[in-house]
């Protein structure tokens, strides 16, 4: 039985790599003696020595140390360990190694000039460290080397042409520096590269025509570069290949035709580019599992033949510019879990086999023309995690069916045509996060059933004709960030019971017709960024509190509002005041008013984005664009901190996509003007 236990655990302590290098065990191996004062001199250059470093040692005693039977040392890995500290010079005396890894050790400095004589070297990583300076062409001697990682590791410059010159390199990754040449055509020396990553730099300049001459690629990453250039068509030669990502890389022009002979490919994201003209021929693809073509110009419509792509996992063809119906065949993809179409211009209804994609988790047919109604069948994809049919021509209700969703996160149906109600059958969405249905016609009360969904964030059912009362089971969604229920038609008091929604941080309330005393209602939401209630009828007062208790500032004004349509920008939100004229007619009113703004004199200037306040004692500076620099002076003071949230309640807060624009009845920007009347009582307004 020991022996088995014995065995188990060499087994778990065997490296990563059994091929690049074998622990040393057995018989003590003292290390060289030369090689040991060399080793203490690197574990000087280190804010941690390892541990054995100092010479003279037993080898399978010393921290990330392989040695020979003769105690050379044939591999270090200290991957992994926050050595903190610069690579030393002294590493390149080490002319026995063969392995190389400083992977994630806090590293900084250059990398080693002397590293060039590690001609052994078969594995180098450097990656994930903070490397000052460019990258030596040195490194093109190391003649053995196969696999060379030196990703993460803030290199800048250009890309050394010599490293076209290692002739046994198989894998190489350079990505997620500050590289900002071209590709070296040199690089087209290479092969016996199966793997090339220069993803996440700035190289511009054309994708080398001889990248094609690396016949043994399986895997190309050069997304999110500068390269500003056409695809290739060499890259056709390439039929090794299983990945090709050039996402994000300003590519332009067509897809080659010789990209359809990559028929092993299993992913392929062209996505993020300027790339124009039809689609390539989809079928050609037979094995690709992804396929992004997103956020490109790709026109004309897509034929049935992505409906043969049957191991297709993930496919986005969103924000394009494709047209015509949805595409024949897509129920056939039974393995597909991603499918957005979103942002282009299909139109029709929708696939009567989409029901079939019961392995479906995210689905995004947003921003289209599709009309029709939603199939109740549709409810069979009971794995969608998020599903967002917005800004589409669909009309009918939404179906019940859409109950079975158990696993759906994110749910948004909004602008379009559909009636009804929200289903009662919501009520079992309990894992639904973001509820997004505003701008349809749907015209009776809230279920109360809506109190189950209690993982809810975000909910937005503005602009429709929702009536009766504001449903108390709200208050049951203690995780709310964002409420929006403006433009309705909902007829009650104003719902004190949001007082416990003190998660919220955007509220919109207006354009009901919600009545009566605030209370200390909204003094409770001391999360607010956002705040818009408009009150149209004088039934009765409100009192309000605001929310932050360290200003005394306690007001008393009637419903009947004025809305000034003033958009500040108060750190980085555009916000537009809505006054209270009758409260600001108030004498107690205003003491306090002057008071809160006096507390911040002199503190800063705030900017104001294309209307500003010319009144009031405010001296203004105009600034660059509709920018403009506002200075204060002793009568007053920024308001508040904000905290750094919009905290103004006494007059409200409206939303970005509600406030006014400054134009006027020709479209043509004009300027308010704010000021206080005669007696310093009350507000007026002239645009």
């Amino acid at each position: 039985m020991m022996q088995y236990l014995l065995l188990l655990t060499a087994l778990l302590a065997a490296p990563l790599f059994p091929n690049l290098y074998v622990q040393a065990a057995g018989p003590v191996v003292p290390i060289d003696a030369l090689q040991g004062p060399v080793l203490a001199a690197c574990s000087g250059a280190w804010g941690m020595a390892p541990a054995g470093w100092s010479g003279g040692g037993d080898c399978s005693q010393a921290q990330g140390l392989t040695c020979d039977s003769n105690g050379m040392v044939v591999a270090i890995d200290l991957s992994n360990t926050p050595l903190d500290g610069r690579i030393p010079q002294e590493i390149g005396s080490l002319t026995t190694l063969t392995l190389l890894n400083l992977a994630n050790c806090s590293l900084s400095g250059y990398i080693p000039i002397s590293f060039s004589a590690l001609t052994s070297l078969s594995l180098l990583d450097l990656s994930h460290n903070s490397l000052w300076g460019t990258t030596p062409s040195e490194l093109g001697l190391l003649k053995n080397l196969r696999r060379l990682d030196l990703s993460g590791s803030s290199l800048h410059g250009s890309i050394p042409s010599g490293l076209g010159m290692l002739p046994k390199l198989r894998f190489m990754d350079l990505s997620s520096n500050y590289f900002n040449s071209s590709i070296p055509v040199s690089l087209g020396r290479l092969n016996t590269l199966t793997a090339l990553d220069l993803s996440s730099n700035s190289l511009g300049g054309r994708v080398p025509w001889s990248i094609g001459l690396l016949t043994r690629l399986n895997d190309i990453n050069l997304s999110t570069n500068s390269l500003s250039s056409s695809i290739p068509s060499s890259l056709g030669l390439l039929t090794r290949l299983t990945s090709l990502n050039l996402s994000g890389c300003s590519l332009m022009g067509t897809v080659p035709g010789m990209l359809s002979y990559l028929t092993g490919l299993y992913a392929l994201d062209l996505s993020s580019n300027a790339l124009n003209g039809t689609l390539p021929k989809l079928r050609k693809y037979s094995r690709l599992a992804h396929l992004d073509l997103s956020a490109n110009s790709f026109q004309g419509t897509v034929s049935g033949g992505v409906g043969k792509l049957s191991l297709l996992q993930h496919l986005d063809l969103s924000v394009n510019q494709l047209n015509g119906t949805l595409p024949k065949g897509l129920g056939r993809i039974s393995l597909l879990s991603h499918l957005d179409l979103s942002m282009n211009s299909f139109n029709g209804n929708l696939p009567e086999d989409l029901d079939q994609l019961t392995a479906l988790t995210n689905l995004n047919l947003a921003s289209n023309t599709i009309n029709g109604t939603i199939p109740d069948s549709l409810g069979n994809l009971t794995n969608l995690r998020s599903l967002n049919f917005s800004t589409n021509l669909l009309n009918g209700s939404i179906p019940a069916s859409f109950g079975d969703f158990s696993h759906l996160l994110y749910f948004d149906v909004s602008y379009n045509g559909l009636n009804g109600s929200l289903p009662v059958s919501f009520s079992r969405l309990s894992a639904l996060k973001h509820l997004q249905v505003a701008n349809n016609q749907l015209n009776q009360t809230l279920p109360a059933s809506i109190s189950s969904l209690i993982s809810l964030t975000n909910l937005n059912i503005s602009i429709n004709f929702i009536n009766g009362t504001f449903p108390a089971a709200i208050s049951s969604l203690t995780n709310l960030v964002a409420l929006d229920v403006h433009f309705n038609s909902m007829n009650c008091s104003f719902p004190s019971y949001i007082s416990t929604l003190t998660k919220l941080t955007w509220l919109d309330m207006s354009d009901n017709k919600f009545w009566g005393p605030l209370g200390e209602t909204i003094g409770t939401l001391t999360d607010l960024e956002f705040l818009c209630i408009h009150y149209e009828t004088s039934r009765d007062r409100m009192c309000i509190d605001a929310p932050d208790a360290g200003i005394d500032f306690y007001t008393t004004f009637y419903l009947r509002m004025v809305d000034l349509h003033t958009v500040l920008v108060m750190e980085g939100y555009d916000v537009s005041f809505v006054a209270v004229q009758e409260a600001m007619t108030d004498n107690n009113y205003n003491d306090k008013f002057k008071r809160v703004w006096t507390q911040w004199k002199n503190e800063r200037g705030f900017l104001i984005k294309r209307r500003v306040l010319t009144e009031l004692g405010v001296k203004v500076k105009w600034a660059r664009g509709s920018k403009i620099h506002v200075d204060l002076d002793d009568k007053m003071a920024l308001w508040h901190d904000f905290k750094p949230r919009v905290r103004q309640v006494c007059a409200g807060v409206a939303s970005p996509h509600r406030s006014g624009q400054g134009t006027d009845t020709t479209g043509t920007e004009v300027e308010p003007s704010i000021g206080v009347g005669s007696g310093g009582k009350g507000l007026s307004a002239s645009f």
